[in-house]
């Protein structure tokens, strides 16, 4: 539905020296800048939990020897850092993100629940927080993106400027 907004600067109103005495409209179609909005919106979470889920395995060096507690874990056998996925749901302007194991299994079949374990330690074992490492190298690189001053393409985005008086 367009909607429409009416200027009226008022009789005698200055403005650049001179004096206006017109209405200005202006129409657009909302749910068009709506629609391209939230998709600019859902590409740039995309792209932030895309570069978390790669940060995270990339950290996961191939070293046979375990890990330092409060370090990225070292890659063993490789199905945790193979299994860092990331996935986007929701439209508009309710979009979600997400990164990290997201399913209890390997494609080979190993049972993920170590990665919980790694990233929070056990009575047994001291943390290796590779969630928590990924979020704070990523950090500044979501801020870049998430506030990037790309605006939406709105030039196919139906609007009339008209200037009557």
């Amino acid at each position: 539905m367009a909607k429409t907004i009416t200027i009226n600067p008022g009789i005698g109103s200055s403005i650049a020296g001179t004096h206006a005495t017109a209405l200005a409209k202006i129409q657009w179609d909302q749910s068009t800048i709506d629609a391209k909005v939230g998709l600019l919106l859902r590409k740039r979470i995309e792209q932030c939990v895309k570069l978390a889920a790669e940060v995270a395995a990339e950290n996961m060096e191939d070293i046979a020897i375990p890990s330092d507690p409060y370090e990225f874990p070292h890659r063993q056998t490789g199905a945790l850092a193979d299994s860092i996925t990331h996935d986007v749901n929701g439209m508009l302007f309710d979009v979600r993100g997400r990164f990290g194991i997201l399913y209890t299994h390997a494609d080979d079949g190993t049972y993920l629940i170590y990665a919980l374990y790694l990233e929070t330690g056990t009575v047994k074992m001291l943390p290796r927080p590779w969630l928590a490492l990924t979020l704070d190298e990523v950090w500044d690189d979501w801020q870049k993106i998430l506030g990037g001053s790309a605006a939406p393409d709105l030039s196919n985005t139906p609007m009339q400027f008209s200037v009557e008086g």
